[in-house]
């Protein structure tokens, strides 16, 4: 049991790691204050702060998406800090969009 807490211990620090990591690189590169950053996702500095520091983990996805917002993410940038933070990215893959989905209706489709 105690090699397992320290598995799961170790995932969650690995994958703050990543999340601290994506999300220092695309603050960083943006060049914002703390407090616009913040205040434009409607946080409070000191938690910002802590999240680019490492020292706070796992946001909740609509934390996550906030900052992003707040940092004039692209898409592919959001869908990458999503991901690091253990998220569901907002755009599937296009290879994935139609793989499997179920038609509306039992019939065949149509051919034309």
């Amino acid at each position: 049991m105690d090699k397992a807490r320290t598995d799961n211990q170790s995932f969650s620090r690995s994958s703050q790691t990543e999340f601290t990591r994506v999300l220092r690189s695309l603050y960083f590169g943006r060049k914002f204050a703390y407090g616009k950053v913040a205040a434009a996702a409607h946080l409070d500095v000191k938690y910002m702060y802590e999240l680019v520091q490492g020292t706070k983990h796992k946001p909740s996805r609509d934390i996550v998406i906030r900052i992003g917002t707040a940092l004039h993410l692209g898409v592919n940038e959001m869908d990458e800090l999503l991901l690091a933070a253990e998220h569901a990215p907002l755009v599937r893959p296009k290879r994935m969009r139609y793989q499997d989905a179920p038609l509306p209706f039992d019939e065949e489709p149509l051919e034309i």
